[in-house]
């Protein structure tokens, strides 16, 4: 049961965040944290990102190419250790609406720019 709703928290927290000046933002993305084997695979530090659980088909995260399974490593330059840090960042961020995300998919690092989305 705590394992369905942390899920659940994971999906709303990360459907909708993102806030600027009373505005919030969508970005579309369910993140967790990275399992033990996943970490082993790819050769992780015990510390390293946060991956892509769901996409929301109409948000711009999967518009831009994000992944489900891919691994969050960086957002904007600032490393991501785990799917809090996802939220944490995202959530206060208070720049411009462009976000560079570092990923890694089938031990290649890729760079995504996804622009956040003003929700009405």
């Amino acid at each position: 049961m705590l394992i369905k709703i942390q899920f659940f928290l994971f999906f709303y927290f990360l459907v909708f965040f993102g806030h600027s000046h009373d505005k919030k933002f969508f970005l579309g993305v369910t993140v967790g944290n990275i399992s033990k084997d996943i970490k082993e695979k790819y050769y992780l530090s015990n510390s390293s990102g946060a991956i892509v659980l769901d996409l929301n088909d109409n948000g711009p995260a999967k518009k831009r190419g994000l992944s489900i399974g891919d691994i969050i490593l960086s957002i904007n330059e600032k490393n991501i250790n785990n799917f809090y840090n996802v939220i944490k960042y995202v959530s206060t961020y208070s720049g411009n609406r462009i976000l560079k995300i570092i990923v890694l998919r089938d031990n290649i690092l890729n760079e995504v720019t996804v622009e956040l989305v003003e929700m009405n």
